[in-house]
């Protein structure tokens, strides 16, 4: 986890969202250097990836993987500080049957 990631999730007001923004960098992050020091590069982030020329084929597990986990993240967030709480548990809700049904 980063430093800072829960100020952030509770300084915008949007926990749920920001949430799986930050867990999905996170974890992108550690799984990209995976597939990267697998193949003996030195890549730290997708962007990085994907301008040097790592093939989409190989961060694909990778990036599946960290939206799977940055979805469950931001499914289990809680809402009660959240400015506007009603649709923040809303899109909890949209999140779930989302994941249920991939």
């Amino acid at each position: 986890m980063f430093r800072g990631k829960h100020r952030l999730v509770k300084a915008t007001g949007k926990p749920v969202l920001t949430t799986f923004m930050a867990s999905f960098i996170e974890k992108s992050d550690d799984a990209v250097k995976e597939v990267a020091r697998q193949k003996d590069r030195s890549y730290t982030s997708i962007k990085a990836a994907c301008n040097q020329g790592l093939s989409i084929k190989a961060l694909t597990p990778a990036v599946s993987t960290a939206l799977d986990e940055a979805i469950m993240e931001a499914c289990a967030v809680d809402t009660a500080d959240a400015d506007n709480r009603l649709a923040e548990e809303a899109l909890k809700q949209q999140l779930k049957t989302y994941f249920r049904a991939a």
